[in-house]
């Protein structure tokens, strides 16, 4: 916290998150994957991601994909953090949801997704439009997801808000066609599932636990989000507390 900082890095190297597949069957960390990231962490990289890792079952969206949607994980999770932070770099776990992305033989059911409408590529499995009370359980499910990864010693987290992934699903008026307050009748509408997410994470995991919200900045056709738009979101969700 010295001169109002959150986190101060060691040095300017960040490690982004990479998808390794990697994972256990059961989403814990594989002993492979936690030396995989262990090893950038000891040659002196700043800051280390995590790969996406899903805080609701029915957000599993690729094999071996790693979890924070229980309790039950805390302990990988913890030796995961543990392995990173104890070579002096800065650990953050990447907290995800497929949406449309997930796959039924992962999460164990069709997929959820802001309205019954294909990927943008149109290459993924039908989705089933979400209820208000689903979305709700989403928006609970980063929060609990963000407190496992403080309890865990995680250093802070990621909202992965990128890659056509559940926040950008919401945000796009391709993906998003809802006529209700989730949807895509204006800007505030399309922003509001990122907005609820980031304040009940930041309720959950108080003022001064770092929070990164990673986003792509425009989807360059008719059909999507103009990077003017995604700087109107940005705008929104820097004051609700988001620090990177």
């Amino acid at each position: 916290l010295e001169g109002g900082r959150k986190l101060k890095l060691r040095n300017r190297l960040v490690m982004a998150p990479m998808t390794t597949t990697s994972g256990e069957l059961d989403g814990r960390f594989s002993s492979q994957e936690v030396a995989y990231l262990e090893q950038r962490a000891a040659n002196e990289i700043g800051l280390v991601m995590t790969p996406a890792c899903y805080c609701h079952k029915s957000g599993h969206a690729f094999e071996r994909q790693v979890g924070c949607h229980t309790d039950s994980l805390i302990s990988s999770l913890s030796h995961c953090a543990e392995a990173i932070n104890r070579h002096g770099a800065a650990s953050f776990l990447q907290i995800h949801h497929g949406g449309n992305a997930a796959k039924e033989r992962f999460a164990g059911q069709p997929p959820l997704a802001p309205s019954a409408v294909l990927n943008r590529a149109r290459t993924s499995e039908m989705p089933r439009e979400m209820t208000e009370q689903e979305i709700l359980m989403i928006v609970e499910a980063f929060a609990l997801a963000a407190r496992r990864a403080r309890r865990a010693g995680f250093t802070g987290i990621e909202l992965h808000g990128a890659n056509t992934y559940l926040f950008q699903q919401f945000f796009s008026p391709d993906t998003n066609r809802r006529e209700d307050q989730w949807g895509c009748q204006n800007m505030e509408d399309r922003s509001r599932f990122a907005m609820e997410v980031v304040k009940a994470v930041r309720g959950e995991v108080g003022p001064d636990y770092p929070i990164s919200y990673r986003i792509s900045p425009e989807e360059p056709d008719p059909r999507g989000y103009s990077v003017y738009e995604a700087i109107e979101l940005l705008k929104r969700l820097i004051v609700l507390g988001i620090d990177i």
